[in-house]
């Protein structure tokens, strides 16, 4: 018998080990018994988000389109008034855990990466009353209470609004001050993007105008 035993090629960075934010944990406990009041008071079992969206709104902040340009979510929330509960495959699973809801105290129903996801979202949706951002699959649309949920704003999401609203300015006043005669629109939109996710902002929208552009159009 061959034992073979592998140290650490690197010591892990202190940005690589997730801290649990107390302010992020509060805000979800928050938005869950908000849910579970909904929940009770429509006689609902548990409420299905998969909206990326929505998805960011209950965990204060979470990712579950993964770190490419996709905006596909890979994951959805099946929240009842006692458990708040990932469900997704085992390949987007550990980024998930690792990245985006360490220590958040969610827990996870995943299948294989081979098998729809939908396939799991209606085994846990038989036999109950689900509510959902979609309406799919038989369940109840209440896209339109989640928007009332959502409003006003928490006060995390105050905070985070200020501070979106900070770096966003530097960066447009940033990338104007390096504006060069004869850079193409795409150029300048490049460079806004690079500020943006550099800070982990993922633009909805850029549209850069030039040569009296937005006047005619």
């Amino acid at each position: 018998m061959t034992i073979t035993t592998y140290g650490p090629s690197e010591p892990m960075s202190s940005e690589e080990i997730p801290v649990v934010n107390p302010k992020r944990s509060a805000d979800i406990e928050q938005k869950h018994r908000l849910v579970a009041d909904f929940l009770e008071s429509h006689q609902y079992d548990a409420l299905l988000l998969q909206q990326p969206a929505n998805f960011s709104w209950f965990t204060a902040g979470g990712n579950c389109a993964g770190h490419s340009s996709s905006s596909e979510a890979t994951a959805a929330l099946f929240i009842t008034p006692d458990a708040r509960v990932v469900v997704t495959t085992n390949a987007n699973s550990p980024q998930l855990f690792d990245h985006e809801l360490a220590g958040l105290g969610f827990q996870l129903k995943e299948r294989d990466w081979s098998e729809p996801r939908h396939t799991l979202i209606d085994d846990l949706c038989r036999g109950r009353t689900v509510a959902s951002d979609s309406g799919c699959g038989g369940t109840h649309d209440v896209s339109v209470q989640l928007t009332g949920m959502q409003l006003p704003f928490s006060t995390l999401e105050s905070e985070r609004l200020r501070e979106l609203g900070r770096l966003l300015a530097h960066a447009i006043e940033a990338t104007c001050r390096q504006c060069r005669y004869g850079q193409t629109e795409a150029e300048i939109a490049g460079h806004l993007a690079h500020r943006l996710v550099k800070h982990q902002i993922v633009p909805e929208r850029i549209q850069i105008l030039s040569d009296g552009r937005s006047a005619r159009y």
